[in-house]
């Protein structure tokens, strides 16, 4: 991705400071888009950040860190070589990432232990247990807590 550019010509921006608040989704043209990012807050006064732009009338937006809520997504997918895995925990909790097959067959656990409320990512490579590389296919990830468990796929391209 090089351009994160957007504007929003519907907004009109108060002078004393106001808060305007966004999701973003990555679209690429191939179903399935991505899943809604983290909040992005544009905040302050949006006159004097335009005031000290150097060439655009853009301001930046900070993401939250908190999360109210369990999230789970990957990206990209399809993927080939390697998918990144973000979830998002609001309380602290033992947690198990785990890949598996369209069988129900364990592929690679990718996180197993205590995890603090916050926001993570994890690599997966595309390989097994053993360090051996899938086939190309549909696989399954699991995110699963003491009070929760949510299951999403992706699909591995060689």
């Amino acid at each position: 991705m090089t351009d994160c550019s957007w504007k929003d010509t519907g907004v009109v921006i108060d002078p004393n400071g106001t808060h305007f608040s966004y999701y973003v989704i990555a679209y690429t043209g191939q179903s399935p888009d991505s899943d809604p990012s983290n909040l992005a807050h544009i905040r302050g006064n949006p006159y004097k950040a335009l005031a000290n732009a150097p060439e655009k009338d853009s301001l930046k937006l900070e993401m939250d860190q908190n999360t109210a809520a369990f999230e789970l997504s990957a990206f990209p997918n399809p993927f080939n070589p390697s998918t990144t895995i973000q979830y998002a925990l609001p309380t602290a909790s033992h947690v198990t990432l785990k890949v598996f097959n369209l069988r129900s067959e364990l592929v690679k656990t990718l996180v197993d232990g205590f995890r603090t409320a916050n926001r993570y990512q994890v690599v997966w490579n595309g390989e097994n247990e053993a360090g051996a590389k899938v086939a190309s296919g549909i696989y399954l990830y699991q995110l699963q807590t003491d009070n929760y468990s949510q299951i999403k796929r992706m699909i591995f391209i060689k």
